[in-house]
């Protein structure tokens, strides 16, 4: 079926600025077209926001009269360019200052403060080799600055990117005594006063960018427990479980009983994770298998993930 071609005028069109630094939107379905190839000959295209048509080229008319000369007084045509007398220079200002601001960070090399975020630590390094191990603003996504995070750069280890959970250290306390339930992992986040580990500023985009900025990414959980009070009472195996980012994966590892040394009455047991797979870190809560023994008592304390 031939397509008839529709013709109209476009709305005015109107500008906003947003929040943004230097965003500009637009209103309705307004899209700039571009021609991409060259039509052949006896043919042209017609382009609008919503379709593009192409019917055969007809032949060409006479020349049309001559329209009627445009006599404008200077008041009138003054009037015509300042249509209005109430200009708002807040919003001219606003995005003066906007693109001001913008094509400053352009040019100026990152230095990892909240107007000035680099995109990495390891960025950070390269722009400003000389800054010591710390903590610096960076913004993985280079959107606006105002969403970017604060994050222990160890430059030491040649720019590594780390974020700290909000709450890293959980108590050792008998977290499964009121669970009757056995042979089944019980989550950390579902006992009393649990929770699920999140990461100051590290929105699920900034992850991403910051996963795409990186190949490796590495993070530690330092296990605790306090043994029995019989001494010679055997201790168990313990199954443990770490819940990946992906919320859909899980670590899991063996904990050999929490046996009593000379030294103090909590035992440690240290996890490292090293992994290429970028969404499986930073890890997210932790399991332990119940195996009727509500008594044991345990808790944790989470490193911070590091990206490089």
């Amino acid at each position: 079926m031939p397509l008839t071609p529709k013709f109209g005028s476009l709305p005015p069109l109107k500008v906003a600025v947003r929040p943004c630094l230097g965003m500009l939107s637009f209103p309705g379905d307004i899209q700039l077209l571009a021609l991409v190839e060259e039509l052949p000959r006896g043919s042209w295209a017609a382009a609008s926001a919503t379709s593009t048509v192409i019917v055969p080229q007809g032949l060409a008319g006479p020349p049309g009269p001559s329209g009627p000369a445009l006599m404008l007084s200077q008041e009138e045509l003054q009037h015509l360019i300042y249509s209005s007398n109430h200009l708002d220079y807040t919003v001219v200002w606003a995005l003066l200052d906007t693109l001001s601001r913008e094509l400053q960070a352009l040019v100026e090399h990152p230095n990892g403060t909240k107007a000035n975020p680099a995109t990495t630590c390891k960025e950070l390094l390269l722009a400003q080799p000389g800054l010591p191990d710390g903590q610096y603003y960076i913004d993985p996504n280079q959107g606006c600055p105002q969403d970017a995070l604060l994050a222990f750069c160890n430059f030491t280890a040649g720019g590594e990117t780390c974020i700290a959970p909000v709450h890293n250290q959980v108590p050792v306390k008998a977290w499964l005594s009121t669970y009757s339930s056995e042979n089944t992992f019980e989550w950390f986040s579902t006992l009393p006063g649990g929770f699920l580990l999140e990461y100051a500023g590290a929105s699920p985009v900034q992850l991403r960018f910051l996963r795409l900025h990186s190949h490796r990414a590495a993070q530690k959980v330092s296990y605790s427990c306090r043994p029995a009070p019989e001494r010679g009472r055997p201790q168990p195996h313990k199954e443990i479980r770490f819940l990946a980012d992906s919320r859909h994966h899980s670590y899991a590892a063996s904990l050999q009983g929490c046996l009593l040394d000379n030294e103090s009455s909590i035992t440690d047991t240290i996890f490292q994770f090293i992994t290429e797979e970028l969404w499986l870190l930073p890890l997210r809560d932790l399991a332990v298998f119940h195996n009727g023994d509500a008594s044991h008592q345990f808790g944790f304390t989470v490193g911070p993930v590091c990206f490089s």
